[in-house]
């Protein structure tokens, strides 16, 4: 129910503006520029080392614990005649009502999601036969005639990065994997990522552990699309750092934008003498007004920062702060949406 209140988030972002504006003709234009350029300092220099320390983080904290581990437990579980002989699937020619597959059009929604019907599915097309499927708990005896898959969320960039044939092959795999040497195998890496620092690991080791089926599906999908390099390699490329790297990222950001703003904070506070001087005082509130504006702006994108950085250790845990209700505003999910490092040719999983 907590997405009902979507439009406090559109509340919000009007009373900061307004705000802003009302405090800057207050301040004057010399106070706020001043602090409108301790703001872009700050931007600039921790623009310029989150990606530094982010990365000295992660490797102490996340890859030295935990790659090593992961590519012994994965090695030992999936040989390599497992993977070639998944690569030799071909699901587009699943039927579903007599229809393959491959001849199915997904219809995206505005935000590139589609479900796709696989409710009663025939797979003695596909190949699936002839690979060993037992190491993820798919027997000789499986009956490959009438599979209830079900229906599947799909997205466009998921689609681009592994095909869908492997999104629907790792989807029945994550539907039947209860047990086998794969099983324990997650639920060992699991219980390692649940011993890590970063709670959004924690949330995926636990969700791996207990054998959520998005959780396994994830690491399927991630193994069965390995072309060339270690599965250890291709999980932390693909699911690990991406999972840590965001909110870290987020975070040192904020902590060394924080830092920075506090030390060049006193240099604004001295500037406000200059509003005593006459000439100055004449356009100093209208100026004031405008760059409060900007500086309100400024306020708003680092919320939206701070909120990504929440939102991505708690999931859709939280009954109000999450991205579905954010989805729903008028206005605030522009802003949510804008990445402020794109301005500089990147992104933050790019920093």
């Amino acid at each position: 129910m907590g997405s009902d209140f979507f439009w406090f988030y559109d509340v919000f972002l009007i009373a900061i503006a307004i705000s802003g504006i009302y405090h800057g003709a207050k301040r004057g234009a010399v106070s706020v520029l001043i602090s409108a350029l301790a703001a872009v300092a700050a931007f600039i220099v921790a623009f310029t080392f989150t990606g530094v320390i982010s990365d000295k983080v992660y490797d102490s904290i996340v890859r030295d614990k935990v790659e090593d581990y992961m590519e012994e437990r994965l090695g030992s579980a999936i040989d390599t005649e497992l993977i070639t002989g998944l690569s030799q699937v071909d699901m587009l020619k699943t039927k579903v009502n007599g229809v393959y597959v491959s001849e199915m059009t997904p219809e995206y929604d505005e935000r590139g999601n589609a479900l796709l019907d696989l409710s009663v599915a025939d797979l003695t097309e596909t190949g699936i036969e002839n690979a060993d499927l037992q190491a993820f708990g798919i027997t000789k005896e499986f009956d490959l005639t009438a599979v209830k898959i079900g229906h599947i969320d799909i997205t466009e960039s998921e689609v681009r990065k592994y095909g869908l044939s492997n999104i629907i092959l790792a989807k029945l795999i994550a539907m039947n994997l209860t047990s086998g040497d794969v099983f324990t195998a997650f639920t060992d890496i699991g219980a390692r990522l649940g011993e890590t620092v970063s709670p959004s690991l924690k949330n995926l080791g636990a969700d791996l552990s207990s054998g959520s089926r998005d959780a396994v599906y994830s690491f399927t999908v991630s193994i069965i699309t390995a072309a060339g390099g270690t599965l250890g390699s291709r999980v932390m490329n693909d699911i690990v750092e991406p999972t840590v790297m965001l909110p870290l990222k987020a975070l040192v950001f904020v902590g060394l934008f924080a830092a920075v703003m506090l030390i060049l904070g006193i240099v604004a506070a001295i500037a406000k003498l200059v509003n005593k001087i006459p000439v100055v005082s004449s356009v100093n509130g209208t100026v004031g007004a405008l760059l409060g504006l900007a500086e309100a702006l400024i306020i708003l994108v680092l919320t939206c920062v701070m909120l990504k950085l929440l939102i991505a250790f708690c999931g859709s845990s939280l009954v109000f702060i999450n991205e579905s209700t954010i989805e729903r505003t008028f206005v605030f999910k522009y802003l949510y949406s804008f990445d402020p490092f794109s301005l500089f040719g990147t992104t933050i999983n790019r920093l």
